[in-house]
């Protein structure tokens, strides 16, 4: 199985190096591997972290919520 985050490495490399044609042992060159890099990065991850999310969310309902606030009476039990 292919390591995501290599496989993206591997596209900002040759999004940097090889459309751009950016020599690779210049500063701007690892600027902008670095930025491609985090910017698909972020987006996998907050990706991830939504279908995550959502699918949770599938199993609270709105009654379960409400049956939980009356059961605590809201934050008194934390403060």
């Amino acid at each position: 199985m292919v390591d995501i985050f290599y496989l993206l490495q591997w596209i900002a490399d040759k999004l940097t190096y090889g459309v751009f044609g950016i020599a690779p042992e210049t500063h701007l060159a690892a600027s902008v591997n670095f930025i491609i890099y985090d910017v698909m990065k972020i987006f996998v991850l907050l990706s991830m972290m939504i279908f995550v999310i959502s699918y949770i969310r599938t199993y609270i309902t709105p009654e379960k919520t409400r049956r939980l606030w009356e059961v605590r009476k809201g934050f008194d039990i934390i403060f």
